[in-house]
């Protein structure tokens, strides 16, 4: 078989379900969704945990704001995450329980 190599974890899992990962170069810090647990997660460039933010029971993806902050996808709508911190939530979209 030759040389077999295996794939190793490189650091503790930060996330059950991580997604929508974006750089931002400005403070050289890599943001990402944890999906399942609503949480926007925030790791430095050597892969160190900075913050974990809680928008809720589910996000689903975030881009930044023009004026500092983000807009956050959540269960069944958006959420708007101010420079400072401060989290809205829009009204729902829909309301249809059937779709979780």
């Amino acid at each position: 078989m030759g040389n077999v190599q295996l794939a190793a974890r490189v650091w503790v899992p930060l996330a059950e379900h991580g997604e929508s990962p974006v750089w931002v170069p400005q403070t050289g810090q890599l943001k990402f969704v944890d999906m399942s647990a609503g949480n926007i997660l925030t790791i430095d460039s050597a892969g160190t945990l900075v913050e974990r933010r809680n928008v809720g029971p589910v996000a689903a993806a975030f881009r930044a704001r023009v004026d500092g902050g983000l807009v956050v996808a959540v269960k069944r709508g958006f959420a708007m995450l101010s420079a400072g911190d401060e989290l809205t939530v829009l009204p729902e979209l829909w309301s249809d329980r059937r779709c979780a």
